[in-house]
């Protein structure tokens, strides 16, 4: 907050330490975007699609799932009822409660908006939440985008096996396709926790479970 430009700043309840800004660190500024306010990882985002079939059909499909999305739904031929993002690691123009054009850098936080929809996923044996946003303006209109992480990339390498992630994740009942141990569960924090911790941010109105996870392998 010593930046000359800086209006305003929030940390979410996942906030760990991370490169420029930490992880789960919101930044208003006037008249600049900051690329390394918004992490390295640029644009990442998360994607809920919601299809009216039962979970048996989906799971006969699990070889598709590389399709994400659009390119899945067309693979079960279902056309989704619903889309909802969560968006992190971007910068956006909004607005400052006097009125005035402010750059909103949002590093590992999601938008929260007064009545805006958006999803916040756990881990991947964990419940993520379907959320509406209360656009907490103390918080720049924002929420955590997950989690958060409980223990570094490298730490998680250090301590877990990928026999470990397979055995943690068969036991939860979720199929993995690729992947590496930097994901396992146990390295991310307690997501209901978490999510206590933002009753004054969202309102909780869903919960749902993976049941298969796409990642990159090493």
């Amino acid at each position: 907050m010593r930046l000359p430009i800086a209006v305003q700043g929030a940390l979410m309840p996942d906030a760990h330490a991370g490169y420029g800004l930490p992880i789960g660190g919101v930044l208003a500024v006037k008249d600049a975007v900051i690329p390394y306010a918004v992490g390295v990882d640029i644009g990442c985002r998360m994607t809920l699609s919601v299809f009216a079939e039962k979970p048996a059909f989906i799971q006969r499909y699990a070889q598709c799932h590389e399709r994400i999305h659009i390119n899945l739904a067309k693979a079960l031929g279902l056309k989704a009822i619903a889309t909802i993002g969560n968006h992190h690691n971007f910068a956006w123009k909004e607005l400052s409660v006097n009125g005035n054009e402010i750059v909103i850098h949002r590093k590992g936080a999601t938008p929260a908006h007064s009545g805006e929809a958006g999803i916040i996923p756990g881990s991947m044996a964990n419940p993520g939440y379907l959320v509406c946003g209360k656009g907490n303006k103390e918080s720049l209109d924002s929420a955590s985008h997950g989690a958060g992480r409980a223990m570094s990339r490298e730490k998680a390498k250090e301590n877990f096996t990928q026999s470990a992630l397979k055995k943690m994740l068969s036991a939860a009942g979720v199929s993995l396709i690729g992947g590496s141990v930097e994901e396992v569960p146990l390295a991310y924090k307690n997501i209901e926790r978490v999510m206590d911790f933002q009753k004054e941010l969202v309102d909780i109105h869903g919960q749902f479970m993976p049941k298969i996870v796409r990642m990159n392998k090493e």
